[in-house]
């Protein structure tokens, strides 16, 4: 629920910046670039920004365009060779903008160069989760059992 709440925050602020943008953009379609497959919790926060944007922007559509794989690098190094217009965007967590680049000896792009951060769009929880049975209420719990 805070996915939702959060994107429709960015989306409302992006609808009271619009009238200081060029009026002119967009004059096409926009793609909101996300490294993982669809129906995880990026994707949907994605898909929720789009929609936003659409109806925002009126005359252009949002496009969520999914490249799942190597923890979220694809899209990633496909958003920092896209042509710098305002036309490719993304939703982008820590494993394509920390993990991945602190891991690879020969990253294929600068998580800080070649990114401006826009807005946080949402948080998403990890939890440890087992079966009822196991009767766990904690991380203590968890390590005891080990």
């Amino acid at each position: 629920m805070r996915v939702i709440e959060s994107a429709t925050a960015v989306v409302v602020a992006v609808a009271a910046c619009a009238t200081a943008q060029a009026q002119n953009y967009p004059t096409r379609p926009v793609r909101i670039m996300v490294g993982y497959a669809p129906g995880g919790g990026v994707d949907v926060a994605s898909r929720i920004v789009a929609h936003g944007l659409t109806e925002v922007w009126g005359n252009q559509t949002a496009l969520v365009d999914n490249r799942p794989g190597a923890a979220g690098a694809i899209a990633t190094e496909l958003t920092a060779k896209a042509a710098p217009d305002g036309y490719t965007l993304m939703l982008c967590q820590i494993a394509s903008h920390a993990i991945t680049p602190a891991r690879s000896k020969k990253p294929t792009y600068d998580h800080i160069k070649d990114f401006s951060f826009v807005s946080m769009v949402g948080t998403t929880p990890n939890v440890i989760a087992t079966h009822p049975s196991m009767a766990m209420k904690g991380l203590k719990d968890v390590i005891a059992y080990t």
